[in-house]
Formats: structure tokens, sequence, C-alpha cells
């Protein structure tokens, strides 16, 4: 979007991965560690993923179907 109203657009972005640092400890008490990690990012592959959200989001419900393993979250 903004590279589309002239605005310089950077194909690199910073993923923050925030976790505890002991997974194992049983108490209240959680501390937390975080690490950045700088990834690529294709925006054209972007922009056609979010055309495709919008026009799912726009489209009809299909309703809830039984047999559907989406549906009836037999999948998880």
């Amino acid at each position: 979007m903004f590279a589309s109203h002239g605005y310089e657009v950077s194909t690199r972005a910073y993923l923050f991965h925030y976790y505890p640092k002991d997974k194992y400890s049983p108490s209240l008490d959680v501390g937390f560690e975080g690490k950045p990690d700088l990834v690529q990012i294709d925006l054209d592959a972007i922009a056609k993923k979010l055309e495709q959200i919008v026009g799912l989001l726009n489209g009809s419900f299909p309703g809830h179907r039984e047999a559907c393993d989406d549906c009836s979250g037999s999948r998880h």
C-alpha cells in the first residue's frame, strides 16, 4: 500500500521471538528472553496474499457443514 503511494518500502523486516527462559520451571515467577531475527520479505507475494484474503472475506459465507473437516474441527 505504501509503495503504491510512492513511499520507499524495505524488503526486510525483523521478527522478535519472545519466550520463557526456563519452560520447565514450576515457579510462577516467569522470566523471559527475546531474540530478533532479520528476514527478507517478498512484497509482491504479500500483496497477492492480501488480495486473496480480502477476496475470501468479501465472498459469500458457505455455511457450516458437519461433513467438512474444517467446520467440524476434526483436523485439529
